[in-house]
């Protein structure tokens, strides 16, 4: 807290009952100087010269985690488009010679770019400038560097071309040409785009993609945020901070670590493989730019960046068709081969992408899919407007003539039979805990039937949205749990509040969500509610939640109790599963660690596992190799490596 600086009253200084600030609480005032003022270490400085060296080096750090929270997670896209806020009043805009700086674009954690006046040249530009200047840390000056000489050594008319390097008052900073459209990201706002404008437009960007790739290049941060718009619309591809050398230059990236932004980030890009690092890469975020252009959303959001995160990486995306059935199938077939999970079935190059999409624009066959008669027949008929309109005339009052009555009727059982059919494609996807899809086919047959159906059938599909409403909520409350607090007093003995607090806070959600469910309350007898577990269709889901749940559980009575529904909804009667499950193994740190040593990683539950794990570490058991062992055992486990 910064103390009033208007000047105390004499008598109050001499006061003995006055605190004296201790240096501590004087360092974070000088640091919230900082963060406020705009001003440099040595100006907050200069009243306590001996407190100098300890600013620029906290300052250093939070310069830097400011910028990797940035680039990690970035804020919301309604934060991302509102109007930038002035600079403070005591932070004037820079004199920099040559250039009159009139206004500030936009800021993020590490820099702040202007609108300025090039004075020799006469024109606009946009000058990005590093604020924390001498003090930035080395992974900072880095990326200003790299994102200045990547942008610097590309030119295409679909790039925002970079004009001048310099530094002032020990701050760098490079202009850029001011593109005044603003962004792809402000412009979309959540409105879908007509079909060929938007396949147009990844066309050019994937043009200026294909030059960025053979210049050694990729980006790897491409969303709508990152294309500006020009007066007439051009699109400009801009911030290459991320950007990273194919011939494998060093990086600031830490191995493991993902860098980018999670809704637009690639599988291998999202797990942090840099080794990974490819065209492959861009050509995946561009697919998400054109689902977000044909959708009005990306192809993946999650409530946080984790859960996003988690979906990129074990989700496929939803068919944009379903999303928006104005959407042309040979577009989605485009749009879908980009998001594919592995990087070898996407598109070779950034310059294929665009070759299809042209395709695409023209009405020609893509080369993503051979296209069978009914395609060829489509084709024909977009080149052959007119004559095609007579046929489909003469085909249309055919069929009336026969009887529309039996035509309709036929239509109503092809709609019945196709809902039966994805119900049972809804309870396959289920079995894979492939929740997402799901959820969509769910949204299809109900579309399908379009309030209608026998009873049976509404029914069914009524207890699958009821069943999937409830693994929705107990992802929610077990991702709520593990993201807050410090995940790593989860796996040791010494348990912080926070951590209590959050445990707690589940152990009343989980409560809440299977009383409400009508599945289990904990008067009720475990074999009535293991029963009704087992002939669940979502099962897996709701002994993974059981099994966390014992762990949050604060009541011994109860977590015995939530411990032999588990064993009687999975039986193992002389297997693993039931000695994990026992209470007494629990109370017992040696039974424990011999269980952790023995138990088979592989084909086994991860999420039993990780309950082991957290009870391992509550022990006082080695948890972090024990997880790693298991990490091993389940290399794509969301939970595993989120713990871990």
């Amino acid at each position: 807290m910064i103390n009033d600086p208007s000047t105390p009253d004499p008598s109050s200084v001499s006061q003995p009952s006055s605190p004296i600030p201790s240096p501590s609480d004087r360092l974070d005032e000088l640091l919230k100087e900082l963060l406020d003022s705009g001003a440099t270490p040595e100006e907050v400085c200069g009243t306590c010269p001996e407190l100098l060296p300890t600013v620029r080096n906290q300052w250093r750090q939070m310069c830097r985690l400011r910028a990797d929270l940035d680039a990690l997670f970035p804020p919301p896209l309604e934060l991302r488009t509102r109007p930038q806020a002035p600079l403070p009043e005591d932070m004037a805009l820079p004199r920099i010679p040559g250039y009159e700086v009139e206004a500030v674009l936009g800021r993020g954690g590490m820099g702040v770019v202007f609108k300025a006046w090039h004075l020799r040249l006469n024109r606009p530009v946009a000058l990005k400038m590093l604020l924390a200047g001498a003090y930035a840390a080395p992974q900072d000056l880095a990326r200003f560097q790299r994102e200045a000489e990547a942008e610097a050594g590309l030119r295409h008319p679909h790039i925002v071309q970079v004009h001048d390097v310099g530094e002032h008052d020990g701050r760098p900073y490079f202009t850029m040409e001011f593109v005044e459209g603003g962004s792809l990201a402000q412009k979309l706002a959540g409105t879908p785009q007509p079909a060929r404008q938007a396949a147009a437009l990844v066309a050019s960007l994937a043009e200026a993609v294909q030059v960025a790739h053979q210049g050694g290049i990729v980006h790897r941060d491409l969303k709508p945020a990152n294309v500006l718009l020009a007066a007439d619309g051009t699109p400009k591809i801009t911030d290459f901070g991320l950007a990273r050398r194919l011939e494998g230059g060093a990086g600031v990236t830490q191995s493991g670590v993902p860098l980018g932004t999670p809704s637009y980030m690639a599988p291998e890009q999202a797990r942090g493989q840099t080794r990974a690092i490819g065209p492959a890469m861009d050509v995946y975020a561009l697919g998400a730019i054109l689902y977000e252009l044909l959708t009005g959303r990306p192809p993946f959001q999650g409530e946080t960046a984790a859960c996003t995160i988690h979906q990129v990486v074990t989700q496929d995306a939803v068919p944009p068709s379903r999303l928006n059935f104005k959407v042309p199938r040979d577009l989605e077939t485009i749009c879908l081969k980009c998001l594919q999970k592995e990087p070898a079935r996407r598109y070779a190059s950034a310059a294929a992408l665009g070759d299809d999409l042209r395709r695409f624009g023209e009405g020609r066959p893509i080369q993503a899919r051979p296209l069978g008669w009914g395609g060829r027949l489509w084709r024909w008929g977009q080149r052959n407007p007119a004559v095609a309109a007579l046929v489909a005339t003469a085909l249309a009052l055919i069929a009336l003539a026969t009887g529309g009555g039996l035509w309709l009727e036929r239509q109503q059982a092809e709609r019945r039979q196709a809902a039966e059919g994805d119900l049972r494609e809804l309870a396959n996807l289920q079995q894979q805990a492939r929740w997402t899809d799901a959820r969509a086919t769910l949204q299809r047959a109900e579309v399908r039937l379009n309030g209608g159906g026998a009873g049976d059938l509404r029914q069914r599909i009524d207890q699958a949205r009821h069943d999937l409403d409830l693994v929705m909520e107990l992802d929610r409350i077990r991702l709520s749990r593990v993201t807050s607090g410090n995940v790593v007093s989860r796996l040791s003995r010494v348990t912080s509040g926070n951590v209590v607090f959050y445990r707690t806070k589940a152990d009343r959600d989980y409560t809440k969500a299977f009383g409400n469910s009508g599945l289990a309350k904990v008067p009720d007898p475990p074999d009535l509610v293991a029963a009704r577990i087992q002939t669940s269709t979502v099962r897996v889901a709701l002994l993974a939640a059981l099994d966390d749940w014992a762990v949050c559980a604060t009541d011994k009575v109860q977590q015995d109790w939530l411990l032999a529904v588990a064993r009687k909804a999975d039986p193992d009667p002389h297997g693993w599963r039931d000695r994990i499950r026992d209470p007494a193994s629990w109370e017992d740190p040696a039974a424990l660690a011999e269980l952790a040593r023995t138990v088979p990683v592989s084909g086994s539950s991860a999420s039993l596992l990780l309950a082991l794990a957290e009870r391992l570490g509550a022990a006082g058991g080695d948890a972090p190799a024990f997880l790693k062992r298991l990490q091993a055992g389940h290399p794509a486990d969301f939970w595993a490596n989120l713990i871990l």
